[in-house]
């Protein structure tokens, strides 16, 4: 079998109050399809937001029913499970390095929601991402033609 590089997603869990709701993605294209306001783009923002998007916003029929989201993605073929609080932007983001059906077996790592909340042992979401793609940390000045100008680090 041929191994994937990069990264996929296989399903994305929505976590309610009463019952959960899963979304299966397949490998290659997927056309998210549907009638006018069936969620289609509650999709959308939701895998955004647990890539690390900064912000959510969240239909009334999502949270009155939804306590949480997880992305179940491959990163050059390894699994690894994405929660993350959908109320709170500031929480930290919880990465389990399984496959969704191992999640009560595995401890997450916590990784900040961006840079600006990033902590000496708490290393950035963003961090996380381009490591596991094996992208380079790159370095940027803040001010590019100033050469005492101080750096920032890329993130995503």
């Amino acid at each position: 079998m041929e191994k994937l590089s990069g990264l996929s997603i296989k399903q994305m869990i929505l976590i309610g109050h009463r019952k959960n709701y899963t979304i299966p993605f397949h490998p290659g294209v997927n056309i998210i399809y549907g009638d006018a306001d069936t969620g289609k783009s509650s999709v959308l923002r939701i895998i955004y937001y647990l890539l690390g998007g900064k912000q959510i916003k969240l239909d009334n029929e999502l949270t009155s029913s939804v306590k949480y989201a997880i992305l179940e993605i491959s990163i050059n073929d390894t699994n690894y499970c994405i929660q993350r609080d959908l109320y709170n932007v500031d929480r930290n983001i919880e990465i389990y390095s399984c496959a969704y059906t191992e999640i009560k077996n595995n401890f997450p790592i916590n990784y900040a929601p961006s840079l600006a909340k990033e902590t000496i042992n708490t290393k950035s979401f963003s961090e996380f991402l381009l490591e596991e793609l094996n992208f380079p940390a790159v370095k940027i000045k803040q001010a590019p033609t100033k050469d005492s100008s101080a750096t920032a680090r890329l993130s995503i």
